[in-house]
């Protein structure tokens, strides 16, 4: 499962991780973008990256996750997979642990603090009361691009906290997977990640700011989790995972 992630690249940082032809226009940092909203992806239109703003969960269910291991065969996902696939860059992903009134969120992300990306389906979506169907990159009113994000089984360093993560392409990778390569076989993209938990303020998505990514006390972790979940606290950096 993948809710929750922050995109605080640069232009200029994105450009060159992907070999963009073009430099993004972005809205700004974003420390909590949620489903439903508008998030940076790159394309491969005409043989070329591209850059462009897709509203997060496919239309007209919302989907925002799909299980890498089946996304190919299930019919909501199958054409996408087969036609239709992006990256999606990101400075680090939320996953929670725990349920109920106990749930804890976590921040994960590589050490170098550098962004990476994740596999992505997209589709054009269009409203029935409108006209032809949104682009890759623009869209009329009514319609839009509509992306989501593939999962696959976490990691062992992700696993104590979820027992699902997003699937991470390495850069070695992202001209397989837009070319309509295999799945992508690392979990991680080429460097030691980090975890620690934030508050849980970011379960609200009218908080966006770097507020979300700070790391809560060990004081107000140990009140709410168990002692031993790693072993370093609040946060934890560990090799390849």
């Amino acid at each position: 499962m993948c809710g929750r992630f922050t995109q605080l690249a640069s232009p200029e940082d994105l450009r060159e991780l992907f070999e963009l032809d073009e430099l993004p226009v972005l809205p700004g940092p974003r420390y909590n973008l949620v489903p439903g909203q508008e998030a940076a992806v790159i394309l491969l239109e005409d043989g070329r990256r591209c850059p462009a703003m897709l509203h997060w969960g496919l239309r007209p269910k919302g989907h925002i996750n799909a299980r890498s291991e089946t996304a190919a065969v299930r019919p909501r996902f199958r054409h996408a997979f087969a036609a239709r696939r992006c990256l999606v860059p990101v400075n680090g992903f939320y996953e929670w642990m725990g349920r109920g009134q106990r749930r804890q969120p976590w921040l994960f992300r590589m050490q170098d603090r550098r962004p990476f990306a994740l596999a992505g389906l997209w589709e054009r979506w269009r409203h029935p009361a409108s006209g032809s169907p949104a682009g890759a990159r623009g869209r009329s009113e009514g319609n839009r691009g509509t992306f989501i994000i593939l999962t696959t089984a976490a990691n062992r360093f992700v696993a104590r906290v979820h027992h699902r993560m997003p699937l991470i392409v390495p850069p070695e990778e992202f001209e397989d997977w837009l070319a309509l390569g295999p799945l992508p076989e690392a979990t991680i993209a080429g460097s030691p990640m980090e975890a620690h938990p934030v508050r849980r303020l970011v379960g609200d998505p009218r908080h966006d700011g770097p507020e979300c990514t700070l790391p809560v006390s060990a004081a107000e972790l140990r009140r709410r989790q168990p002692p031993g979940l790693f072993d370093k606290s609040p946060g934890q950096k560990v090799g390849n995972a």
